[in-house]
């Protein structure tokens, strides 16, 4: 192919052709302007501009090429078409977080995961995807390397001023820049006053079609093409330029336009097709349903003519008549027991289903099955009733057989009686708390638009963005809930992060197939699994060992964390730079991602904290800190993450332990999910109490932590105090613990005497 001198369209004032002079329809140089692009079908207002995009970079041949915002690949794949098809030495990257703004809109991950998989394919052995904000990538590059920067990010004018200033040391002598948008004045749209002051300074040139793309020749030694188009002068010469690209981009327009409807007529054809089926099917049954009942009908007519049979039917009827109203009184009884639990919110659907699987694959209606038989069993309609309790603590009910929930409903509430306690023994709170708390978190912890778009401008101020490390240790986790604590992670507006997770040499190859999966899309994610089953200490020292962030964040393999979570943290250390630990809120979510039982805790409070964990999740330690503490310690599984805080906490002051008010960690609970510490309460409790009485041997307060003399026998309600060995006058501040939790246990002070 040849490449040896460039290709350029004859402009209005050029000589006229000659019939010989056909130097410019035989050169192969501009063959470029004419490729067929890729992701054809994929929505893009950069379509117009792809022609161009092959000619300049086949005229650039660029060191390292860099894009500044890619969406789903269109402008990004032209550039690499060239490095390929020209088999140039480029080296290409794109940065962008794959979540949209407020300009190009919001979206979720389908985007990045389908151009992953084009250009993982393509151009993976050129190319690299960036998955983070564009300031969090400026660390990959050095100075003056960048010989094609393209940028098409946020377009307010403070946000691209700050991107071109920002990225502006790592331009190359041979720079040129890239400005979509630059024709677009609508609303906040600011590159077009950027780019005005800009070409005041350097050579350029500016296509008006596809909202705008500005063409900064900024380099000292930029390539001769294009200075010499920068370099046009004459109206006309300019229009000619603008109109050919304009029309060359146009064919792509049209045809993406074309392809996108084939793609979305090919989509509902599926649709009608799968709607055909069903519906053809349901014909079948009807026809078949209504071939039974003709036939039921001949043979009921062959019976009734029947002599035998004549001398039967009036009494047979008069029976009938007798029965039916009876039977229509138990039905309409029966139909209001049914909308009364249906619409009580004692009554989970969902939650019956999950834990009552015969009744799941048997596809029976759950409302049904527990009026006819789940309550008779002794099944629970919810997470907030049990039925049996409810009958253990009444036994009117338990001796008159009623449903124990129809009789809460309809007589045990107006009477003040309990609806009883939850099958792990601890007592339930009312439903219409978790119906508050529900509407509390659509009104106050649900990001909108605004709000995700206010907490980028904010980052792009914070000066101070440590690296965070997410230590994850994980073992034999089920894949969705596994894939989904990944993505919450992934999906934080927070770039600069690691994931490390440590797979506990689990017996299924899944969670490091899922792993591998998901290292290969974003580098930031690091994993290893262990040779040999460890425990949760041991696995999360593994994972500790992979981390190289300032700051550690614990989370567990199957809990989730909302996406302003790691942004809340890094707002508080530019406000408390000197910051060792961090805690914030915390909640429950279940299987349909329903949050309850939130956990609002209290700034720092030593005398509370040996009372309970309240640090947990999310907590976020200087990893400095963890590992001058000794990380995790094997023999303390189930209250690990509390001995570390203990021993965290003696090697800091007061002053540098934070509590971050929001709700930032959503620990997830559901059917069948028990944790080391539901199975093993009684060795965690142990464990704990090992911890603080170390901890109070260390800060020279002598003590022991011991079980309460009137402790019950269930390890469930189990009950603690403190107890010190410096006299009876010295118990005054543990009476302010009062009742606290200690890991989902009620806690006692201790008395006086």
């Amino acid at each position: 192919m040849e490449h040896s001198r460039s290709f350029c369209l004859p402009t209005m004032k050029s000589a006229p052709l000659q019939q010989t002079d056909l130097g410019w329809l035989t050169s192969r140089s501009g063959d470029p302007i004419f490729w067929t692009p890729e992701r054809l079908g994929r929505p893009s207002a950069w379509w117009g501009h792809v022609p161009f995009a092959f000619w300049l970079t086949a005229q650039c041949k660029p060191r390292l090429l860099v894009e500044l915002g890619t969406d789903c690949g269109v402008s990004y794949a032209a550039f690499c078409e060239t490095v390929l098809r020209l088999g140039l030495a480029t080296r290409c990257f794109a940065v962008d977080t794959w979540q949209g703004d407020a300009h190009a809109g919001h979206y979720g991950g389908e985007v990045y995961l389908d151009l992953a998989e084009f250009h993982e394919r393509r151009y993976g052995a050129f190319s690299r995807l960036l998955r983070r904000t564009f300031d969090d990538a400026r660390a990959e590059f050095a100075d003056a390397t960048i010989d094609l920067l393209h940028i098409d990010g946020y377009h307010t004018y403070e946000a691209v001023r700050h991107d071109f200033d920002a990225w502006r040391p790592k331009l190359s002598e041979r720079a040129v820049v890239l400005f979509h948008d630059s024709n677009e004045r609508r609303d906040d749209f600011g590159v077009w006053r950027l780019f005005d002051e800009l070409k005041r300074d350097a050579p350029s040139f500016e296509f008006l079609h596809c909202h705008g793309l500005g063409v900064l020749a900024l380099g000292a030694d930029a390539p001769e093409a294009i200075k010499a188009l920068c370099a046009l002068a004459a109206d006309d010469e300019i229009a000619v330029a603008r109109e050919r690209f304009s029309q060359l981009g146009a064919h792509w327009i049209k045809l993406a336009e074309s392809q996108a409807q084939v793609e979305e007529l090919a989509e509902r054809a599926q649709r009608l097709e799968e709607t055909n089926r069903v519906a053809t099917t349901r014909c079948e049954t009807l026809a078949s349903e209504m071939k039974r009942q003709r036939e039921d009908q001949t043979r009921l007519l062959a019976t009734l003519k029947r002599p035998d049979y004549d001398g039967r039917l009036p009494a047979k009827l008069t029976g009938l008549r007798r029965w039916i109203p009876g039977r229509r009184r138990k039905l309409r009884w029966r139909a209001r027991e049914y909308r009364t639990v249906a619409a009580s919110p004692l009554f989970d659907r969902d939650w019956y289903l999950a834990n009552n699987p015969d009744v799941a694959t048997a596809k029976l209606n759950p409302v049904y099955h527990y009026l006819r038989y789940g309550a008779r069993e002794g099944r629970a309609p919810g997470p907030h009733f049990s039925g049996q309790a409810y009958k253990r603590a009444n036994p009117d009910v338990a001796d008159s057989g009623e449903n124990p929930l129809l009789h809460f409903i309809r007589v045990g509430a107006r009477e003040g009686r309990s609806p009883g306690y939850g099958l792990n023994g601890a007592e339930l709170r009312s439903p219409l708390d978790a119906a508050a708390y529900r509407e509390w978190v659509r009104r106050y912890d649900t990001l909108s638009e605004a709000d995700r778009q206010a907490i980028a401008e904010h980052l792009a101020r914070l000066s101070y963005q440590p690296l965070i490390s997410v230590v994850m240790p994980a073992f034999d986790t089920p894949e969705a809930t596994f894939r989904q604590a990944i993505e919450s992670v992934r999906g934080q507006l927070y770039q600069n992060w690691e994931l490390c997770v440590a797979d506990d040499a689990s017996p299924s190859t899944t969670v490091s197939a899922v792993l591998a999966e998901y290292a290969a899309l974003d580098h930031r994610i690091k994993w290893a699994r262990r040779s040999e089953n460890g425990h949760i200490s041991a696995a999360s020292n593994s994972a500790l060992e992979l981390a190289r962030g300032e700051f550690v964040a614990l989370m567990d393999h199957d809990d989730l964390i909302p996406p302003h979570a790691l942004y809340e943290v890094v707002a508080e250390l530019n406000a408390h730079p000197e910051a060792d630990i961090l805690y914030s809120d915390e909640d429950k979510i279940d299987e349909r991602g329903g949050r309850y039982e939130p956990y609002f805790k209290t700034d720092w409070n030593p005398e509370l904290f040996l009372g309970q964990n309240f640090i947990s999740h999310l907590g976020a330690y200087r990893r400095s800190l963890v590992l001058a503490a000794g990380g995790f310690r094997v023999g303390f599984e189930g209250s690990q993450d509390y001995d570390l805080a203990l021993r965290c906490i003696r090697k800091t002051n007061a002053d540098r332990i934070r509590h971050i008010p929001a709700v930032l960690y959503h620990w997830r609970k559901g059917a069948g999910r028990t944790s080391f510490s539901d199975r093993q309460l009684e060795r965690c409790a142990i464990a704990a109490r090992r911890s603080k009485n170390e901890y109070l041997a260390s800060i020279g307060d002598p003590g022991n932590v011991v079980a309460h003399s009137k402790a019950p026998l269930s390890p469930s309600e189990a009950i603690f105090s403190l107890r010190t060995l410096q006299g009876e006058n010295d118990f005054g501040f543990w009476n302010s613990l009062n009742r606290t939790i200690f890991d989902g246990l009620p806690m006692a002070h201790c008395p006086c005497k």
